[in-house]
């Protein structure tokens, strides 16, 4: 994988991209815990669908996900700006 994406980076931007020091991967698709990576909302799934996963389960449980952020959903980003969600709603409860 590293291979593949500095070859791309280097066909746009030659020489000047140099080599990773470190590279890490996941593999969700062979996960027992996530068999997968995303989400995939059916036809006809609007925003406020989304909207009860944002909300703590008895101000106990505070989700986060890509699958919580229907702006978002199905992306990296997602899953990212959800997490700042659910770590905002954490430090307000907690006063």
């Amino acid at each position: 994988m590293a291979k593949d994406a500095l070859e791309v980076l280097r066909g746009v931007w030659g020489d000047a991209v140099g080599q990773p020091i470190q590279t890490l991967t996941t593999h969700w698709s062979t996960d027992p815990y996530a068999l997968g990576a995303y989400s995939y909302p059916r036809s006809g799934t609007t925003p406020g669908d989304f909207d009860p996963l944002t909300e703590p389960v008895e101000d106990r449980l505070y989700l986060c996900g890509e699958h919580t952020m229907f702006e978002y959903k199905a992306t990296v980003h997602g899953a990212y700006l959800s997490g700042l969600r659910a770590a905002e709603q954490v430090i307000e409860e907690a006063g």
